[in-house]
């Protein structure tokens, strides 16, 4: 929240406060923080007055956290469904798997993935990534090795998420794949020129946008690119109320 500068991200004074917070200097990222950065100032404010981390993070708004926390758990679970599309297990089981019926969303391990398979083809069953928590099932063999990695490349454990003080997370599986309905396709011409149109269903927990980004083979941006910013002003006033 207070370091780790992101340039082409962040204006002039937020990375000068970043700057001077990861280098433990937390006078004058207070200083350099823009008065517009509230919770940054609050949560900034209550360390240096207390010096207890645990102690500041109570200055962020509960519903704030809470939407860390998930956006945290749908990370990893994108993460571990991108590398499931590398391995070309998007469509197919593997041993150890944990998959769910699509029918009514139970879920059961997958101990021998070739007898499983025809039901994936047909689109009865798929093959699941965790949104992480403490009581999230796992899998068992790759597939675990997998999300484990996954995990570790965000410093996590699912039982950080049950942490005394912190934000608890039961966590639970989501189908690594979902399957559009009442699709519907047509072209046309109007005033800005030819379109086509797609219209269709998609369960809750899936979006749209991912959807027509791979239909329209949308290149991602690349990140910006760091501009040489101006050195930040100190502004006049370092305290909070």
């Amino acid at each position: 929240l207070l370091g780790r500068p992101i340039p082409g991200s962040d204006d002039p004074q937020q990375l000068g406060g970043r700057k001077a917070y990861d280098m433990n200097d937390l006078s004058r990222a207070m200083k350099l923080w823009p008065r517009h950065s509230g919770m940054e100032r609050r949560v900034l404010h209550r360390l240096i007055k207390t010096g207890k981390p645990k102690h500041a993070i109570r200055e962020i708004d509960w519903r704030i956290q809470k939407l860390w926390v998930s956006a945290l758990q749908s990370k990893v679970c994108n993460d571990i469904i991108a590398q499931r599309v590398q391995r070309g297990w998007i469509d197919k089981l593997v041993d150890g798997d944990f998959a769910m019926k699509h029918e009514n969303g139970a879920g059961f391990l997958v101990e021998d993935a070739a007898k499983e398979q025809p039901r994936c083809e047909a689109y009865e069953i798929s093959p699941t990534a965790p949104m992480v928590g403490y009581r999230v099932t796992l899998p068992q063999g790759e597939p675990l090795k997998m999300e484990e990695e996954a995990f570790a490349a965000v410093n996590l454990k699912p039982g950080d998420f049950r942490r005394e003080g912190g934000e608890r997370a039961k966590g639970t599986r989501r189908f690594a794949r979902v399957k559009p309905s009442n699709l519907e396709l047509a072209g046309g011409v109007d005033e800005h020129g030819a379109y086509v149109e797609v219209k269709f269903d998609l369960p809750a927990g899936s979006f749209a946008t991912v959807l027509l980004g791979e239909l329209m083979k949308v290149p991602r941006k690349a990140p910006m690119e760091a501009e040489e910013a101006p050195e930040p002003e100190e502004s006049d006033d370092s305290s909070e109320d």
